[in-house]
């Protein structure tokens, strides 16, 4: 009955305990106090239960205590206060369905007692009665007190390395605090080297006064004793009889062989030196149950434990009922965390797995699927958990034995499926009656659509498998396979592509290399259409520029190996497609940053703003617009023709696993490979490819030379400007042949002076420019045969002075290098030449006397070189055959040397 107490108008109580003198406890619902005659106030103990107790003082009568016990059913906690200090001296969990019961003053319940004494009772819910017992001291502490009395003491456990159960028991039955006894308990769980030590510990813990007050620990820590006791008597067993699982197997020959690849005959024996320390270390004391998978335990951690339970199955030393029984269900671990931790063992273990190990695990997966309610979801979930291992051969174990289970029960075939199989097969069986003898279907074999499927991606993962020992990464791939699945149209490319250029293959010796590769061979008889070379050179060469883009500055040999290998491919339509993509995605930037550079400075960058700036070094700038204009030109060959799309043919095997891919990822849309990329680019303005190469040319003859030069602003005119950096499937305006006066100076100046001072490498890039500009190029051939002849290299100078027409100019500048030849000859051999001869032959030289070379052969040899030369050339004017027929006199009066 509600109660109005104190003339609080709004406190109403719902259970009163009436205590010594003048207390009483009221449990109510109000949150607040409007007057001060409430000493003592719990909040948050909902549906509360109070009884006082009162305990005398051992050495007099006179002195009491008074503790006030809570019970609060919802949290199934029962605690003991002191009401003089408001310390709480004690608490238990109990039995949420108890009843706390108060002594009072009835002689049923308490027998003959003290006056001064009141007690209290708890019964839980089977009947059973414990009576409350406070020790009077407990009113006489205090918390800092008390944790100082600890504090002390505590340091004597938790600072040992080994356990000592005399000083144990000396220090935990002289703590005060739970708090203080909990934490000596589970700091010697830590120390603890055996079971006897663990026995011992319990001993003492239960010997001391108050045990009870600990709750479920002790009986969590004994309960854990027993289940590693267990669990390593099992590591000692004799193995049973060996099994070979696979002739089980409900898959075709094709399947069961590539299971096989990935098993051993023997499998490494497991050690049984798992320590109890260890086992301890995982488990929470606080609960009866440890959420190990929730904690933040390192993997290592995990797989020692979990070697230590699964490893016996494994072995095949127990039977799997018996371990399931007197093993898993005595773990102190949450039920549903049992599967994935044998997942977690399965998939991350690196020992060999045996035949036999491979039949056991089959068969208990089989007896949890089979014992849990849901068995659909026992399978799909590791099917999911074995999609996102790394660890790839292990996962393709797995996904063989949850499918093998399914085949076996039938549970992806309804009934109704079934029914109307078997009535086609019926119909078959009638139609073959009928027929005569020879026109029977008796050899006709049923087709599996599922079982094909299921082949077509263990092959896959298998090949999976394979690329992991190629790129020698660990666990067998280190790719999981719902990150593969998306993009298995083009992994296996890129693979092989990365393996390609881990090893540094140029393209002549790719195809010699590859078949030196035992697993790339097998790849390649696995996936013929997948591996085909025009394929595997486009994720070569793109792989190749990546390498390059990520380290510019280290790896500067990769651009050229990428662009080799763009070159190699076959096919046009793939060709453009792939220079397109590595032109926009790496060589772009890096141009146009080296092209504004030099237009902004007027000269090729030094090595400070070169690194700053475009991210590698001076030296590397040449190497830059000597590839983007090869790749230039592998676009302007790929587009000429404007080639039709190629057909792209997948393998069977990867159609069948992207159209039925396993159950857990038949969600993940497919993504495409770079081949399909680069077949769908569109086709590129060839005029603004040939614009840019232009600029590619001009900028390396540029550096080649060190000319301080404008390069934009010189040699194009504005509206040629604005067409530069344009994507390259735009038709932006270009002035092919309107171009400027102006520009069409500066551009012949640009190229007289290339031809002056560049090398033999330089000069077809020149002779392409002053074509591709519409100039002239005899002044061009003429300075280049010059610059030969000055440096003694006859014959290449033969080779090009054929495009050299024969006029007045060439003739003169050939009569120079002849005079000068014969000056310097005189000079080899010390002969004294008549002052008018003198006179004549230095007119004649002027200022090439200083500048010819002999090329190391003698004057003498290069004078008679020229003379072939000459004798090449029978259209010069009749003036300078003249003054030639003179020089030869002279050669012949004073060396006897006659040249011409």
């Amino acid at each position: 009955m509600s109660l109005n107490v104190m003339n609080e108008l709004f406190r109403v109580a719902e259970s009163v305990e009436i205590g010594p003198g003048p207390l009483a406890a009221i449990v109510d619902r109000a949150a607040r106090i409007e007057n001060r005659q409430i000493i003592r106030i719990w909040k948050g103990y909902r549906d509360a239960k109070v009884v006082f107790v009162s305990v005398a003082s051992p050495e007099t009568k006179l002195k009491t205590a008074v503790f006030l016990v809570i019970f609060v059913p919802r949290r199934a906690l029962l605690e003991v206060w002191s009401i003089q200090n408001g310390v709480r001296v004690g608490a238990q969990h109990v039995d949420a369905d108890g009843l706390l019961i108060s002594g009072g003053s009835s002689t049923v319940l308490c027998g003959i007692r003290e006056s001064e004494q009141s007690d209290a009772y708890f019964m839980d819910k089977s009947g059973a009665i414990f009576r409350i017992i406070v020790p009077y001291h407990f009113a006489l502490l205090r918390n800092k007190s008390r944790d100082q009395h600890d504090e002390i003491l505590l340091p004597k456990i938790t600072n040992r390395n080994v356990f000592d159960a005399v000083i144990f028991e000396e220090i935990y039955s002289n703590l005060r605090t739970l708090k203080g006894r909990r934490q000596a308990i589970l700091s010697v769980l830590n120390i603890v080297k055996n079971e006897e030590d663990v026995e011992k510990m319990l001993e003492t813990i239960n010997k001391v006064e108050g045990s009870q007050a600990l709750g479920h620990l002790p009986e969590l820590i004994s309960n854990a004793q027993i289940c590693y006791s267990k669990f390593h008597s099992w590591h000692g067993a004799e193995p049973r009889p060996k099994l070979d699982e696979l002739q089980n197997l409900p898959f075709d020959s094709e399947a069961n062989a590539i299971v096989g690849k990935h098993l051993e005959k023997e499998g490494n024996r497991l050690k049984s030196d798992y320590a109890i320390t260890n086992f301890f270390s995982l488990l929470d004391w606080g609960t009866q149950k440890t959420a190990v998978l929730k904690k933040n335990y390192s993997d290592s951690d995990i797989l020692s434990l979990t070697e230590f339970i699964f490893g016996p199955l494994l072995e095949n030393q127990i039977d799997i009922e018996e371990f399931d029984e007197y093993g898993l269900t005595k773990l102190p671990f949450e039920e549903s965390d049992i599967l994935d931790l044998f997942s977690f063992y399965f998939l991350h273990s690196q020992d060999e797995l045996s035949f036999t190990a491979f039949g056991v695990v089959k068969e208990f997966i089989a007896y949890l699927a089979a014992k849990s309610k849901n068995e659909g979801q026992i399978l799909d979930h590791l099917e999911r958990t074995a999609m996102t291992s790394p660890n790839n051969s292990r996962a393709l174990l797995l996904y063989a034995i949850v499918n093998a289970i399914r085949r076996e029960h039938k549970m992806d075939v309804s009934e109704e499926d079934k029914e109307k199989l078997d009535r086609e097969n019926q119909e078959q069986e009638d139609d073959d009656d009928a027929k005569p003898e020879g026109e029977k279907s008796s050899d006709w074999i049923a087709y599996d659509p599922v079982l094909e499927h299921i082949t077509a991606i263990l092959t896959t993962m298998h090949c999976v498998c394979l690329t992991g020992k190629l790129t020698k990464l660990p666990n067998a791939g280190g790719h999981t396979f719902e990150a593969i699945w998306p993009k298995l149209n083009g992994f296996f490319r890129e693979e092989v592509a990365s393996w390609v250029v881990a090893q540094k293959i140029d393209q002549p010796d790719l195809e010699n290399r590859l078949k030196e590769e035992p697993v790339i061979l097998e790849l390649i008889q696995k996936l013929p259409e997948s591996l085909k070379s025009p394929l595997l050179n486009c994720d070569i060469s793109w792989e190749y520029a990546s390498r390059w883009f990520k380290g510019k500055a280290e790896n500067f040999e990769n651009l050229k190996l990428s662009i080799d290998f763009a070159e190699a491919i076959s096919d046009s339509r793939l060709r453009h497609g792939v220079a397109r993509l590595l032109w926009e995605k790496f060589v772009d930037e890096p141009f146009k940053a080296t092209a504004m550079l030099m237009e902004k400075t007027g000269r090729a960058p030094k090595e400070r703003e070169a690194r700053q700036q475009l991210g590698f070094g001076e030296s590397k700038v040449s190497d830059l617009l000597q590839s983007a204009e090869r790749l230039l030109c592998i676009l302007l060959e790929s587009v000429r023709d404007s080639p039709s799309s190629l057909p792209f043919q997948q393998d069977t095997m990867i159609e069948l696993s992207t159209s039925h891919p396993p159950l857990s990822l038949s969600g993940s849309a497919p993504r495409d490979s770079l081949v399909h990329l680069a077949l769908r680019q569109s086709l590129v303005n060839y005029h603004l490819v040939l614009h840019h190469l232009h600029l590619a040319i001009a900028l390396r003859l540029q550096v080649s030379i060190g000319m301080r030069l404008h390069p934009l602003k010189h040699l194009f005119c504005s509206i040629g400007l604005r067409a530069f950096f344009q994507p390259f499937d735009s038709h932006p305006l270009i002035p092919l042949d309107n171009v400027d006066e102006a520009v069409m100076e500066r551009r012949h100046d640009f190229l007289n002076k290339v031809a002056e001072q560049c090398q033999e490498s330089e000069r077809k890039g020149a002779r392409q420019l002053a074509a591709e500009w519409n100039l002239t190029v005899d002044s061009i051939a003429l300075i280049q045969v010059i610059s030969l002849l000055r440096k003694g290299q006859d014959s290449e100078a033969a080779q090009e002075i054929a495009s050299v027409p024969q006029n007045d100019r060439l003739a003169t500048a050939l009569i120079r290098i002849v005079a000068a030849r014969i000056v310097r000859l005189a000079d080899e051999e010390k002969t004294t030449l008549t002052p008018n001869h003198s006179s004549l032959l230095c007119e004649f030289a002027g200022e090439e006397t200083c500048r010819v070379e002999n090329g190391s052969v003698g004057w003498r040899a290069s004078l008679q070189s020229m003379g072939r030369l000459l004798s090449s050339l029978p259209n010069l004017p009749q003036v300078s055959i003249a003054s030639l027929v003179k020089l030869n006199s002279l050669s012949e009066q004073y060396f006897a040397l006659k040249f011409y």
